[in-house]
């Protein structure tokens, strides 16, 4: 017995428009934002830069995010870099400042 296959045509699930972004009051991309350790550290809020990174430290620490271990023979470590970004209120006022610490996954194998 052979399985019945619909006759209907087959459109795409993605409609035919594109989406363009602009800039605007709001940006959402943060360019004031720094993009590595030394804006941040070099820049003029790099007081509110350190306590963000002690605060997400500390909470890794608490949360017991990672132990310590000898890397076998052959094996490299996986390197990390960390994200800043600043977030701000429904006006656009900054309301705190957030820095993650990430892994380069993409060096993985």
């Amino acid at each position: 017995m052979e399985l019945r296959r619909s006759k209907r045509a087959r459109r795409s699930a993605l409609p035919d428009f594109y989406v363009y972004l602009q800039e605007s009051e709001h940006d959402i991309l943060g360019k004031d934002d720094p993009e590595n350790f030394k804006q941040a550290i070099m820049g003029e809020d790099n007081e509110r830069w350190l306590a963000a990174m002690k605060s997400e430290l500390e909470s890794m620490r608490k949360n017991g995010v990672w132990e310590l271990k000898v890397l076998p023979q052959g094996c490299k470590p996986i390197g990390c870099k960390w994200v800043y970004k600043t977030k701000r209120d429904s006006k656009g006022a900054i309301d705190r400042y957030k820095a993650r610490l990430v892994a380069k996954g993409y060096t993985q194998q």
